[in-house]
């Protein structure tokens, strides 16, 4: 009756044997997207508070199209879009902000779902795709300051 149907040492490292396997996928994932890329060439500045944010908001990132479902926050400020995610889902992924200059804006149809293409920088450094009413919301909320984005969206 004292006897485990698993080893005891094996229940035990369960946990850390998880979050390894957990961290070793999000790291994964995270280089898929160009997430690194992206954090490093559009650091997050402080003292850039947020006109509006979104939270939980879904996106695929990067050439891979990796989707980050239901696990980011977007926000307009004045200078830019500011991207991040859930600390769950990236551990080591910081906020990244694209100055609103850098984004080139197109719509785009992938199968049956109609999204908004967002490229970063010229030559292009990364690519997000979004819902178009969740761009819409950013645009409206950065007071202008993306407006001439309206006209390529």
């Amino acid at each position: 009756m004292d006897e485990y149907p698993f080893p005891l040492w094996l229940v035990l490292l369960f946990p850390l044997i998880f979050a390894g396997f957990w961290l070793l996928v999000t790291q994964f994932l995270s280089a898929l997207s160009g997430w690194a890329v992206l954090q490093e060439r559009y650091p997050d500045r402080e003292g850039q508070s947020a006109l509006f944010s979104l939270r939980f908001q879904s996106a695929t990132i990067g050439t891979k199209r990796v989707n980050y479902k239901n696990a980011l926050t977007l926000s307009a400020t004045r200078i830019g879009l500011r991207v991040s995610v859930w600390r769950l889902f990236g551990l080591f992924q910081s906020p990244f902000l694209v100055p609103w200059e850098h984004i080139h804006a197109e719509p785009v149809r992938l199968l049956f779902i109609n999204g908004m293409l967002l490229r970063f920088g010229d030559p292009e450094r990364g690519r997000m795709i979004v819902r178009p009413g969740t761009w819409e919301r950013l645009v409206q909320a950065s007071r202008g300051d993306a407006a001439r984005l309206r006209a390529s969206a």
